[in-house]
């Protein structure tokens, strides 16, 4: 999931979390908790609490929609100008392709005019340029 997409999208998640310190007093070198799992881990409970009140408390709550919203206009916003950035790069582009493309056709005919034995002033007047 990206940043700022629906949560609805949001699939079952596994966290693997490699600390550098010891979180618990056990000789097994890993451990598995569930987040809702009830527990005899005073850290694991600790922190299952703190989840539970922040997402009680209003304050939080609405902090947490702000961000969401501050995150969905954001991506909408770049979107958009990607999408504008690129409608408008392609439109230069192809404005310079054609530009050059224009250039060069001149510069051939102008070498097939002399090739086919005319003068200058006769290729000036044909194509109304000067050389």
């Amino acid at each position: 999931m990206k940043s700022g997409e629906d949560y609805i999208e949001l699939k079952q998640t596994i966290s693997i979390n490699i600390l550098n310190f010891n979180l618990f007093k056990c000789s097994e070198p890993y451990s598995k908790f569930a987040l809702l799992e009830k527990t005899q881990k005073p850290a694991i409970r600790k922190a299952v609490i703190k989840l539970h009140e922040m997402s009680e408390d209003e304050k939080t709550k609405e902090i947490a929609r702000s961000r969401e919203k501050w995150l969905h206009d954001r991506v909408s916003a770049l979107g958009y100008a990607k999408r504008t950035g690129m409608a408008e790069g392609m439109e230069k582009g192809h404005a310079k392709g054609l530009a050059e493309g224009e250039e060069k056709a001149k510069k051939e005919m102008i070498d097939k005019m002399r090739l086919s034995g005319m003068t200058e002033e006769q290729i000036r007047y044909v194509i109304n340029i000067d050389i």
